[in-house]
């Protein structure tokens, strides 16, 4: 217990750690603080201006809904120690517009217009140089004249942004930003790109590995949407689409991570059920319509519901761990719910560091772990599946001699040459049912699933070469046979069964009690068959020696089968119930279903 608080105590640390670094980086340069900022509406006629209107204090609110032209004014008060290195000026605007510091033009970022098609976009954010001389300690003024035809979507903010500091402070300031984030991302892409290599050597990849994946890609392709900005630049246009894209992607990525961590801890999938199935879609919509006033605060609850949806399903599963068997992959749900929690706490406090790329680190950290998780266990399936199919091949072979027995086939040719001399037809239908059953085990040999079917059609053929040749006619009834419709089965578990009940007496003159039967049942996600054989001696013998019976060949066959076609997600139940001996096999439903052609192999 102790070990397990110090190792999620460290974990969080770590986290919270990384998190505080890039904050420390994304820390903006000290500034030139701003003295005065103002600004004027313009009204354009023409192809001209007229009509300019006093200097007003800065209204985002009525900067937002104006296109233009309209003029910007700011003072600055230069203090020594910042006149000590180069200036520069950044400036964030929406705009295409030209620039004066103390009415020297500063390189201009597009041109302005009185309308669309006169103005020339500008980029979103703009990094020029303060004019040499122009630096010194004392008041200095920033003019810019701009316009905003180009937006085609109604914003809620103008994300009017002046700042003057070290001119190379600012060229660096975004990279530094985005220094630690870039390089998690890197980490989970190399880490995603491993356990797809890893899956694509896996028999059956889980639904889970599925999600896993779509979360890192969902993820990485945020972060490069929401670092586009400082990183690369973009004409200011081009602004609106890239926030319908990094909402939409945000959407995704909680989407997805709550599904992965529902669809691998949660044994039972109540996620998908009613009403939390209802629940968990409203919670994920409700930031769409709770954030229709502003963009930011849309994307964090974005991210606060879908890290709090991640922790309530970890923390369950925490709780729940002891309780009940888990087979999903080995991913401590503890140190995920550490890792979440952190995340959680770093966006409460700071949601605009959170969501301008702290999110980044802390997604892909809990990415990181998941996925090295989902590697461990993915390998560790492969080498079960190599030990299986050798197993299953092993056995298959022991299977296909047993199935031509000396003995066996031995009173079979006895008592067919005593039917070429009495009943010429019915040796002539036994030689035919031979065939049949050597071709169809033959094909079955070759192949990891068959039809249900296809399996029955074995079984009735084995007894039927039973009843020719040996006095005692034998059947298999089957109760619930529509239940088995588009069901893959491994094949010879059922032959192999039906032998086994005819090896320990089922040959035996069959008295007034049941013959072989078979009953299907259904549950909503298990598929239940129930084999009964005859076997009065085998249930004498049974009783004389071990309520126990040693596992022979055939159960360890049906075993290895079923392991490699359903891994940990079989039960097999053998015993005496009522004077006969019974076989209970219960198998995942909806695994077990497939598609078939027309001879009934699995398509």
């Amino acid at each position: 217990m102790v070990r397990s608080r110090v190792r999620l105590g460290l974990v969080a640390s770590g986290l919270a750690g990384l998190l505080w670094m890039a904050h420390w980086l994304a820390t903006p340069p000290a500034g030139v603080p701003v003295a005065r900022r103002e600004m004027r509406l313009m009204a354009p006629e023409g192809n001209a201006r007229v009509g300019e209107a006093p200097w007003r204090s800065f209204d985002d609110a009525v900067l937002v809904g104006w296109r233009g032209p309209y003029e910007l004014r700011y003072q600055f008060q230069i203090a020594d120690a910042d006149a000590a290195v180069p200036l520069g000026v950044h400036i964030a605007l929406r705009a295409g517009f030209t620039a004066s510091w103390d009415g020297v033009a500063l390189p201009p970022n597009g041109q302005p217009g009185n309308d669309r098609a006169s103005e020339r976009p500008g980029r979103v954010d703009w990094v020029v140089p303060v004019p040499s001389g122009f630096s010194q300690p004392g008041t200095h003024e920033l003019r810019l004249v701009a316009s905003s035809h180009g937006l085609a979507t109604s914003l809620r903010s103008s994300d009017a942004r002046v700042r003057v500091a070290a001119y190379d402070a600012l060229l660096a300031a975004p990279y530094r930003a985005w220094l630690i984030p870039l390089m998690a991302m890197g980490c989970v892409l190399a880490g995603a790109c491993y356990v797809a290599v890893i899956l694509l050597g896996s028999p059956k990849p889980s639904q889970s590995s599925g999600l896993l994946l779509s979360m890192a890609g969902s993820g990485v392709l945020l972060s490069m949407a929401e670092g586009w900005r400082a990183l690369v630049g973009y004409a200011y246009p081009w602004h609106g689409l890239r926030l319908s894209v990094v909402l939409a992607l945000t959407a995704l990525t909680m989407g997805l991570m709550v599904g992965y961590f529902a669809s691998r801890f949660s044994t039972p999938r109540w996620f998908l059920r009613p009403p939390w199935s209802v629940g968990i879609a409203a919670l994920i919509g409700l930031p769409f319509v709770l954030g229709l006033a502003h963009f930011d605060a849309t994307v964090w609850l974005l991210h606060m519901m879908g890290l709090s949806l991640s922790l309530f399903i970890t923390v369950r599963t925490a709780r729940l761990a002891g309780r009940a068997s888990d087979t999903r992959p080995r991913t401590s749900p503890d140190t995920v719910a550490a890792l979440i929690a952190t995340a959680l706490v770093a966006a409460a406090l700071d949601p605009s560091a959170y969501i301008d790329g702290l999110y980044t680190i802390s997604l892909a950290v809990i990415m990181a772990v998941v996925l090295l998780g989902h590697a461990t266990h993915q390998r560790e399936i492969a080498a079960r599946a190599l030990a299986l199919e050798n197993s299953r091949v092993r056995l298959t072979s022991a299977l296909l001699r047993k199935s031509i027995q000396p003995h066996w086939l031995m009173n079979t040719l006895t008592s067919l040459q005593e039917l070429i001399e009495v009943d010429p037809s019915r040796a002539s239908r036994l030689v035919d049912l031979l065939g049949d059953e050597f071709r169809m085990v033959t094909e079955a040999s070759t192949r990891s699933l068959i039809a249900a079917r296809r399996e029955l059609q074995l079984c009735q053929t084995h007894l039927a070469i039973v009843s020719l040749a040996l006095p005692a006619p034998r059947r298999l009834d089957v109760e619930g046979e529509d239940l088995l419709e588009g069901v893959a089965l491994p094949p010879g578990i059922l032959h192999t069964l039906v032998e086994n009940g005819l090896t320990h007496g089922g040959v035996d003159a069959p008295t007034a009690g049941p013959d072989f039967t078979l009953t299907v049942r259904r549950t909503p996600d298990v598929l239940i068959l129930t084999l009964r054989t005859p076997a009065a001696k085998q249930s004498a013998a049974l009783r004389e020696t071990a309520p126990e019976p040693a596992r022979g060949t055939g159960t360890q066959f049906v075993e290895a089968s079923l392991e490699a076609a359903f891994p940990s997600q079989w039960r097999l139940e053998q015993g005496e119930s009522n004077g006969r001996w019974q076989t209970t096999i219960a198998l995942p439903y909806t695994a077990a279903r497939h598609l078939h052609d027309t001879d009934g192999r699995v398509v």
